[in-house]
């Protein structure tokens, strides 16, 4: 596979994302992936998880915001939202829309992502959704 321009590789990978080609997806993902965030290895490990993302917000959809490229690591920054209709991870589905931010870095390796790293709002998009109460503001 060729080695694509890095900073077209987020929204070429997301773009697959929202238009619902999961193999497409996963295609851009290297068969031995390290994710460093959920402690997983292996394509198929990384796929399952996305696929109970998917289960639980069937309309999820990524925002590429900012792209930044060193070397053959990338940073994005991204905007995600979705209507949550399934089961995720725990927190049934509430049928409430969420939106929240994620900050990733990927590092590629012959046109694939080979190591994972994310940081996600998830207390916002729990918060939202009514699985937590936001914390009492009164005395800041």
């Amino acid at each position: 596979m060729p080695e694509p321009d890095l900073h077209d590789y987020p929204r070429t990978l997301y773009g697959r994302w929202n238009d619902g080609d999961i193999d497409g997806f996963c295609e851009l993902i290297a068969e031995d992936v390290e994710d460093r965030t959920g402690g997983v290895t292996g394509r198929d490990a990384v796929r399952a998880i996305l696929e109970q993302v998917l289960a639980a917000f069937p309309d999820h959809h990524y925002e590429v915001e900012d792209v930044v490229v060193d070397g053959d690591v990338l940073a994005v920054r991204l905007t995600a939202g979705g209507t949550q209709h399934g089961d995720f991870f725990g927190y049934p589905a509430t049928g409430r829309r969420a939106t929240w931010t994620e900050m990733r870095m990927v590092r590629i390796v012959d046109g694939r992502t080979a190591e994972h790293w994310a940081n996600v709002d998830t207390l916002g998009m729990l918060s939202q959704l009514g699985h937590l109460s936001p914390p009492d503001r009164s005395n800041w």
